[in-house]
């Protein structure tokens, strides 16, 4: 679930490149100069401050090469320092994606650009597993994708309807799970065009060579996105391209276009109020909420707020226990208008909302039978032991 939280951004000498968020605009610029000043403080007596509490948030500091220190402040009631770690990381991953390592060396001005557009990718994510990321399989647009990407002199395509990923090719999902999500996120950032043509890095995969990233849009809500070299150039591919290749899959794309994983609610369980299923390994996840909000106490709450809530909250638990020799498997807690099963297989973890109706001995069954259909759009094992 999203949390408020705000983000500054420093070089080794103490000059502040960038600041975001409305925890920091009742502040001067004293005031944040503080932040740089206390870790500084603390390294030149030979220690090292990684996060501090105060009395209503909580602050992480974490340096990175050429001297770049990031500092993000969010309500300590949020996120644990590993969750906080975590969204630094990212953060620092899609700034290297968009102005790669060279650039970040040299070119402060592009450091604080980039920082401006890297904020909007993951600044209050909980966990890379949180995506829209997943491929509906179909074989048919997989054939025009590779066809499109063979014309453009690339291995690396996806075709996204409406923010999500339809379907993408064999060597995209062959790079790193970091690199990956970053071009979905990438993609569905960027104010709507008919066509944007733009340098990225994967720094995971081949920091050392920059890609253009190109995206096209074939209808209103469907793009296909290209990770090229220097050729060919954008005019070829708006003239020769979606002419020649997507032109006969309108049909197709249109029907892609009003598919949505909605339609298929009708197929879960009548008990099951919401659903969200995510791959670890390729950070890919799927939710369905037949029942759009659920009242938590007083207040109606989104069900997808729920789901994420829950989410955040098992993935906190499970980073502690990691520490240690223990780990954790399935839970349940219930409550009076929803029951929540956490179910939890090698690289997979689905948490299911459950009506009150269902006895508790019967959550880990309807769990399992929701996480077979779930299965059905790709995402996780289909057979679980019950």
């Amino acid at each position: 679930m999203p949390f408020s939280s705000s983000l500054l951004a420093f070089t080794e000498g103490g000059i502040a490149l960038f600041n975001r968020g409305k925890p920091l605009s009742s502040l001067s610029q004293a005031h944040r100069q503080l932040f740089y000043g206390i870790n500084k403080y603390v390294e030149r007596n030979h220690f090292e401050m990684r996060a501090t509490i105060t009395e209503n948030s909580r602050i992480t500091w974490k340096s990175f090469p050429s001297g770049l220190l990031l500092v993000h402040i969010c309500a300590n009631d949020q996120v644990d320092d590993p969750t906080s770690e975590h969204a630094i990381d990212m953060l620092f991953h899609a700034l290297m994606f968009i102005i790669g390592r060279d650039t970040f060396d040299t070119d402060a001005t592009t450091l604080r650009l980039a920082l401006r557009v890297s904020e909007c990718f993951d600044i209050d994510v909980m966990d890379t597993s949180i995506t829209s990321w997943r491929e509906i399989r179909r074989q048919r647009s997989i054939d025009t994708l590779n066809l499109c990407c063979e014309t453009a002199n690339t291995n690396y395509g996806m075709l996204i309807s409406h923010g999500k990923c339809v379907v993408a090719t064999a060597p995209l999902w062959e790079i790193s799970a970091k690199d990956r999500c970053l071009v979905w996120s990438y993609a569905t950032y960027l104010p709507w065009s008919d066509a944007f043509d733009g340098p990225v890095f994967l720094n995971d995969t081949n920091p050392s060579m920059m890609y253009r990233f190109i995206r096209l849009r074939l209808l209103s809500s469907v793009y296909v996105i290209l990770l090229c070299g220097l050729s060919p150039p954008l005019y070829s591919l708006l003239e020769h391209v979606i002419p020649s290749i997507w032109k006969s899959s309108i049909p197709g794309l249109k029907d892609i276009a009003k598919a949505d994983f909605e339609s298929k609610n009708s197929t879960l369980h009548e008990d099951v109020m919401g659903a969200l299923a995510v791959d670890t390994a390729f950070l890919r996840s799927v939710m369905v909420t037949p029942q759009k909000a659920i009242q938590v106490g007083a207040t109606a709450l989104a069900t997808e707020q729920v789901l994420f809530s829950w989410y955040k909250a098992f993935i906190s638990s499970d980073k502690e226990l990691s520490r240690g020799t223990h780990q954790l498997h399935d839970s349940y807690s219930l409550h009076s208008t929803y029951n929540c099963y956490v179910l939890t297989e090698p690289h997979f973890r689905l948490v299911v909302l459950i009506r009150t109706t269902v006895p508790s001995f019967a959550l880990r069954a309807l769990a399992v039978h929701t996480a077979g259909l779930l299965a059905l759009s790709g995402i996780g094992p289909k057979n679980i032991e019950e």
